[in-house]
């Protein structure tokens, strides 16, 4: 009998111990399908302000700093096509679009292209050129001020603006070729508006 307690209250204690384990690996996994949940629930097409200003809407004005220091004006570029795009220091699909997109903007393969993003640690590879005669800059918004009047908390998220204005098209382009994609798409839609409507507002 003497041996028998000590051998059940150790197969108790693993026994609590396992049990314990499996407490921890399920509250973590609890966790992580709740992240991606709310990830999720953010890019779901139900969610009114979360998936971008529909293609149609008017895309606002904004004027923020640059990462040189500059002010820049999204009016500057009134009547030109141009992208803007929404991206963060650490989302992967970013790290990798960016650098892309402000080099295919600078060298003219697409319409002159604003990234707009927040916090002022960015990668060297996000410098753009700032200015009128740029074609390529990154702004910084606070608290998502810009996102919010884009009505979108993804990022890579990419608006394509119309001479008049609107947006084009818009989606998720963790790609260059995505982002190329996108641009067509806006191209082929203003190509089949009337001439009116590509200069001034689409009705």
């Amino acid at each position: 009998m003497g041996v028998v307690v000590p051998v059940l209250l150790g197969a108790m204690a693993a026994a609590l111990a396992w049990l314990g384990l499996v407490l921890v690996g399920t509250v973590r996994q609890v966790e992580d399908l709740e992240l991606r949940l709310a990830v999720l629930g953010m890019a779901m097409p139900g969610r009114v302000g979360r998936t971008g200003l529909p293609v149609g809407a008017t895309a606002p004005g904004f004027e923020a700093p640059t990462l040189d220091g500059a002010t820049f004006s999204s009016g500057t570029w009134r009547g030109r096509e141009h992208l803007v795009l929404f991206a963060h220091p650490g989302c992967a699909p970013c790290e990798t679009v960016v650098p892309e997109v402000l080099r295919s903007a600078g060298r003219g393969i697409l319409p002159p292209s604003i990234v707009v993003s927040e916090g002022p640690a960015h990668p060297s590879t996000w410098d753009g050129v700032s200015g009128a005669e740029g074609r390529a800059v990154v702004v910084l918004q606070e608290r998502s001020a810009i996102a919010r009047r884009f009505e979108t908390f993804i990022t890579p998220h990419l608006f394509v603006v119309g001479p008049s204005g609107r947006v084009l098209a818009q989606g998720v382009a963790g790609t260059l070729e995505e982002a190329r994609a996108l641009v067509r798409r806006a191209r082929r839609r203003r190509d089949e508006l009337p001439v009116e409507a590509r200069a001034g507002g689409l009705r």
